[in-house]
């Protein structure tokens, strides 16, 4: 299967480890057999608006899939998301255009977040005929304010994606209560565990040492 996967932000030059869980699992589709094209539309910070940035599509070989990257200058995301989504939907749709030209067309999307790469999904979805599987893992729709933009365009993506997954059950409760119109079925299926980590037996010690790792910031 030719599966053309679209995440929010993946490792690139400027950051090696931004949602390598996304590089890993793509690389397991690709050991698994299929042929895996990732579309990459990279979100400069607003620091860099001033700078210049080319408007060329880079072709990548990451030796178990091709990589279409393209950078975007964004600016204040937070207060402006409906203009930096619209960007991001044109460099998505750029990318999908260069990669069909190169590799063919994909039997399926796989889109990684709703905001923005699920929203492009859709979109590429409906005006291309592709069918669009998303999987949701933005912890922020667990909170109690989350703003119109997300919600809407989690809506959009749900609604028009053949599968809707989320990573937790928790997380589709909470998708479910804030896009209350939708109707169609959300999966679950937890984030794995790689089977090189082994369980180590039940220590009875009264004190236990825990160690989390996520990253350095209030939502972890």
């Amino acid at each position: 299967m030719k599966v053309f996967i679209l995440p929010t932000s993946y490792p690139n030059i400027h950051n090696p480890q931004k949602d390598i869980f996304i590089y890993e699992q793509a690389k397991q589709l690709s050991n698994m057999g299929h042929d895996v094209v990732v579309l990459h539309v990279e979100k400069l910070p607003t620091k860099d608006i001033l700078k210049p940035v080319s408007n060329k599509i880079s072709e990548i070989d990451d030796g178990f899939a091709i990589r279409f990257t393209k950078c975007q200058k964004t600016l204040m995301e937070d207060r402006f998301p409906l203009i930096n989504r619209d960007g991001f939907v044109r460099n998505m749709e750029k990318l999908y255009l260069e990669a069909v030209d190169k590799k063919g067309e994909p039997d399926v999307l796989y889109a990684h977040f709703s905001c923005w790469a699920g929203f492009a999904g859709a979109v590429l979805s409906q005006k291309y005929k592709i069918p669009l599987v998303t999987i949701e893992h933005f912890g922020g729709l667990l909170e109690n304010n989350v703003k119109k933009s997300i919600i809407s365009g989690v809506s959009y993506t749900r609604k028009n994606s053949k599968q809707f997954i989320a990573v937790s059950e928790n997380l589709r409760q909470s998708i479910k209560r804030l896009d209350r119109k939708n109707t169609e079925e959300i999966r679950v299926i937890p984030n794995m565990v790689d089977s090189c980590f082994l369980y180590s037996p039940r220590n009875n010690k009264e004190n236990i040492n825990i160690l989390s790792i996520g990253n350095l910031n209030k939502g972890k």
